[in-house]
């Protein structure tokens, strides 16, 4: 009997076209895995166009070789594909408005993921909810599959481990974790390019935006939940766009005192929220579910409608009941 992984091996082998994709919003996990996975695939001769529905950021996008870049694409493509990857994808609703043009246009749907959260949802499904980043799934099918590793794969597989570890700070920072981040440096990967290429070169408005957002800071549970909200109108009037927010719930991760945090981002038909627990028995996937969403039990999302009072006012309730069910510290 053929392993998943064997069998997901085999079907990446048998491709001739693909068309790879991830998650509305991508982050560097998103975008350095299923970017990674094309360069692999373009190695074993394949076709492969990338899409992704959201802008991808400035800094992750300079880390995508230039020939790669123009594959990828952000409307649903027309031709019809051997098969349609998607990587870090809990649900195909996920990978955004346009899900089911895209799922029709592959003749199978495989999908590689790390979230708990995921639904199984694609024909050939491979996920390790044990693995900290879906980086470190690609770096082991793109090992698995022989293939030479660039100093642009190794930098992007990079740029997905150290970011959903927290830079290698987070609960999910595992010897297995630290054991992939030492073979990706053997193999070329550069830690000091990829931060400050991340971290280190953002623009003007991002600082303004970070500035505006903390300043309205808003506690709840009694200083134990901390939230930063952002409109719609202050992206418009800042220039700023989704990917912008990116790493602004870990600001307020940092702050003394609280069980978790949160942000809270006005979209075109309600609020999507970023969580992410501090208290290690906290299930924030959980909480995440209650309104649809997912990931993990330290981090994780969903969507609200409502306005912005509403919205927080549910959450609080939503963590009230989560914190009540646990012990006192």
């Amino acid at each position: 009997m053929v392993d998943k992984f064997s069998l997901l091996l085999q079907t990446l082998s048998s491709l001739d076209t693909v068309l790879i994709s991830s998650h509305v919003a991508p982050d560097p996990d998103a975008i350095g895995s299923s970017a990674a996975l094309a360069l692999g695939l373009q190695a074993l001769g394949k076709d492969v166009t990338l899409y992704y529905e959201d802008r991808v950021p400035k800094s992750t996008l300079s880390l995508i070789p230039t020939e790669l870049q123009s594959r990828l694409v952000q409307s649903v493509p027309q031709q019809q594909f051997s098969a349609l990857v998607v990587v870090d994808t809990a649900t195909k609703e996920r990978v955004g408005k346009e899900h089911a043009a895209l799922l029709a246009r592959g003749a199978i749907t495989i999908n590689i993921d790390h979230h708990v959260s995921n639904t199984n949802w694609a024909q050939v499904n491979y996920i390790d909810a044990a693995a900290p980043a879906s980086a470190m799934i690609v770096y082991q099918i793109l090992e698995g599959l022989n293939l030479p590793f660039t100093t642009a794969i190794a930098n992007l597989l990079w740029a997905g481990l150290a970011d959903d570890t927290g830079s290698f700070r987070f609960s999910n920072t595992t010897a297995q974790a630290l054991e992939c981040a030492a073979k990706l440096v053997e193999r070329g990967a550069d830690p000091a390019f990829v931060a400050e290429t991340l971290y280190y070169s953002v623009p003007t408005r991002v600082l303004r935006l970070k500035a505006r957002a903390l300043a309205n800071l808003r506690m709840m549970l009694g200083g134990q939940l901390a939230a930063v909200v952002v409109s719609q109108a202050l992206l418009t009037e800042l220039g700023a766009g989704p990917e912008d927010t990116e790493g602004l719930v870990d600001e307020v991760r940092q702050l003394e005192g609280t069980v978790a945090a949160l942000l809270i981002r006005e979209f075109d038909s309600g609020w999507k929220l970023s969580l992410r627990a501090k208290r290690r028995d906290l299930d924030v996937g959980a909480i995440a579910g209650e309104f649809g969403g997912g990931g993990h039990r330290a981090a994780a999302g969903c969507r609200i409608n409502g306005s912005e009072d509403e919205v927080c006012r549910v959450i609080e309730e939503s963590f009230g009941r989560a914190l009540a069910r646990l012990p006192a510290l």
